[in-house]
């Protein structure tokens, strides 16, 4: 969201801002951008799945947990290992093909 512009009314000062966009939605709106660029911005865009990539994000750092956990020294206790926190929203489980 960018501020569009400011208004007095009175003693109160009322803004008004652009619809929020995402990084890829301002690349595609700029005008210096060649059209092959936003294309192949596009399409990957189309690829992409917000549930997966959250996954491997999520894979990716129980990994880096793993590792930071086992390299603590054993005198900081058993209460010190990380848990994975319970998601409120948590993912289905995949199909295994």
């Amino acid at each position: 969201m960018k501020l569009i512009k400011k208004e007095r009314i009175s003693s109160r000062l009322v803004r008004k801002y652009s619809p929020a966009l995402t990084p890829v939605d301002r690349v595609l709106a700029c005008e210096h951008i060649s059209e092959g660029t936003k294309v192949a911005l596009r399409q990957q865009r189309a690829t992409l799945d917000p549930f997966q990539l959250s996954k491997a994000i999520e894979t990716k750092l129980d990994v880096i947990r793993d590792v930071v956990c086992t390299k603590m020294p054993k005198s900081t206790g058993k209460g010190m290992r990380w848990q994975r926190p319970q998601s409120a929203f948590p993912l289905p489980p995949s199909p295994q093909c």
